[in-house]
């Protein structure tokens, strides 16, 4: 291991047998996949300070090929005599096979990259077996799901030539291998080739894909019973489509068989193929779903609630397909929930019963009818719903305005809704409080997301008060005089700057500068408090006592020495650390072993893991 600073070794192991890989965990230990003499073992290097290793033995393999450490600490290792994935995981000792659909692709495949991201995808990079003997395969990358799903092929743009993840050309044919894979923050992925870095995102949907969902077994509990219409709610944006299937029946085996599929430890991919083994079985048979029924977007309508009723509708259990494709590559499909209604009730049932007595008409009238059947039924789960407008905290955003109206609560349009919730939460107790230095401090609190200091002056200074305890003329204090003895006009007095005057009428009046007078910091920048100085002075006016004036500023102008309070009204920042010498003091450290002193010289710094 090599420092960043300078290169320097800090970190040496010595591993015995022929290393066949190695990654990184997300604390900085390395895992090496290590071969000796017929044994494989997946050996655990810690950091300098760490004493011992540990080395986990691999049970199940057949030809190891690549390792890669997932978010979670799980370890995947690539065997291309399988075909497979072996998933261990080190705290429970398991081993899994996972990746059984993609046996032809990873069998026999040449890796020369396998990295996971922070979403726990693996990319897989190299050669695919070669389709005929001499033949060479271009180099390509792969994606794979943390269950061994197969997620696609990275390819290459054919219009702007940008490397994504779609249906496109393969990558450039002057890439012949590629050396290695990188991420950042953002979700980027970097490839190392032997023609430079290549830089692509995932972030972007490729045009035609399409996700589907599987519902969980449905049931009404009565056999043979009438489901009667489905109701989603989502964004549906332009370009997009959304696709529902569903199929009822009374068969508790079917109901078995499907569940469990889906309680099976297999893949997303295995799973999906043996719900279309049950419910989409091959020809002469056709599938058991009814449907699709296509909701397309439409321009300048993001959300969306997709309605339909079911004809084909009669069993107990009920399963859903649930189909979202996208023709554009930055619009996306969601569906957010789904109600399913029973039994079969529709606005037939109030007409006289002559209009059912025909199938076809009734089922036309019955179709029709749901138009207001869907209409009346938002109508009527809003009034069910009203309650949550008058919840703070489950209120609708575009109600919190009007809410905050009712307890006289005025609040800016930029202020954040999760602020608005807390003010409107806090008011009564707020409210109650009205006036005290605590009250005001937490309406400013929440108001700014901020820090906030309040200090009253009177409370905060110590007069000197000739005649109290411990200030008594004659012992320890005396007066002396100084300059000349009262006013005298035309020499020493100038009119607007001294004051004649016979005696103090007030005795409180030398403590009028601090009386009923407190000042306000804000931890927030200078142009915030500009930009938001009146909505501040309306809240201040609104809760301060009428009787007591206030200064109010923010804290980065409050740092002078002397009268700064550090942490309130004075910061200490961008100092400039003390050298020793060519060595910054504080900037970096010094590690000496056992009992030698740290040796600090030129290429050395205190505080940073350049010196050993």
């Amino acid at each position: 291991g090599l420092s960043r600073e300078n290169f320097q070794i800090v970190q040496e192991q010595r591993i015995r047998g022929r290393i066949i890989d190695l990654d990184l965990d997300r604390g900085g230990v390395f895992h090496a996949l290590v071969r000796r003499k017929r044994k494989v073992r997946i050996c655990r290097y810690p950091t300098p300070f760490e004493s011992t290793n540990k080395c986990l033995r691999l049970r199940t393999w057949r030809e190891p090929a690549a390792l890669a450490v997932g978010p979670s600490g799980s370890l995947y290792v690539l065997d291309t005599m399988l075909g497979r994935f072996i998933r261990y995981d080190p705290a429970s000792g398991e081993e899994l096979h996972v990746g059984e659909p993609s046996e032809q692709l990873l069998k026999g495949f040449v890796p020369s990259a396998m990295e996971i991201d922070e979403r726990g995808v693996i990319f897989l990079a190299g050669r695919p077996k070669p389709s005929k003997p001499g033949a060479r395969e271009p180099v390509s990358l792969h994606l794979f799901d943390g269950d061994g799903s197969y997620l696609g092929k990275v390819t290459r743009d054919e219009k702007s030539g940008e490397i994504i993840s779609r249906e496109g050309a393969p990558l450039p044919e002057e890439v012949r291998w590629i050396l290695g894979i990188g991420f950042d923050r953002e979700g980027r992925v970097y490839l190392g080739t032997d023609r430079g870095v290549a830089k692509f995102s995932l972030a972007v949907t490729p045009v035609g894909q399409d996700g589907v969902y599987y519902s969980k077994t449905l049931d009404n509990g009565s056999p043979e019973g009438l489901w009667h219409r489905i109701a989603l709610s989502g964004r549906l944006p332009d370009k997009t489509s959304v696709e529902v299937s569903y199929y009822a029946s009374d068969s508790t085996s079917l109901k078995a068989s499907y569940e469990e599929v889906l309680a099976s430890r297999k893949s997303v991919e295995e799973k999906e193929q043996a719900i279309k083994r049950l419910l989409e079985p091959p020809k002469p048979r056709h599938p058991l779903w009814k449907g699709p029924n296509v909701f397309k977007g439409m321009a300048g309508r993001d959300e969306a609630s997709p309605d339909m009723l079911t004809v084909e509708n009669k069993g107990r259990f009920l399963w859903l397909k649930i189909r979202l494709v996208t023709f554009d590559e930055r619009s996306r499909p969601s569906v957010r929930a789904a109600r399913i209604y029973y039994p079969r009730f529709s606005y037939l049932r109030y007409l006289p019963p002559a209009y059912a007595e025909d199938p076809s008409s009734a089922a036309f009238l019955e179709r029709f009818l749901a138009l207001f059947e869907t209409i009346f039924e938002g109508l009527d789960r809003e009034i069910d719903q009203l309650h949550r407008h008058f919840d703070p905290g489950v209120a609708p955003a575009g109600f919190l305005r009007w809410l905050a109206s009712w307890i006289n609560l005025s609040l800016d349009d930029e202020l954040p809704e999760e602020r608005v919730r807390r003010l409107i939460r806090r008011a009564p107790d707020l409210y109650g409080r009205k006036g005290t230095p605590a009250a005001l401090t937490e309406f400013l609190e929440i108001y700014t997301g901020g820090r906030v200091s309040l200090t009253e002056h009177s409370r905060g200074l110590k007069p000197l008060v000739l005649g109290g305890e411990g200030l008594r003329l004659g012992r320890g204090t005396i007066l002396l005089g100084s300059g000349v003895k009262g006013f005298r006009l035309g020499d020493t007095s100038v009119a607007g700057y001294s004051a004649l005057r016979d005696r103090v009428r007030d005795p409180d009046e030398p403590f009028l500068p601090v009386a009923r007078r407190f000042s306000i910091l804000l931890d927030m920048s200078r142009e915030e408090f500009d930009r938001r100085a009146p909505s501040l002075r309306r809240i201040l006016d609104e809760q301060k006592p009428a009787h007591t004036a206030c200064t109010i500023g923010i804290m980065a102008d409050r740092n002078a020495a002397g009268s700064g309070v550090l942490g309130v009204s004075a910061s200490v920042v961008g100092t400039t650390p003390y050298q020793v010498g060519v060595t910054p003091l504080g900037g970096g450290y010094a590690v000496g072993a056992g009992a030698k002193a740290p040796r600090v010289e030129r290429g050395a710094w205190v505080g940073s893991p350049g010196g050993l």
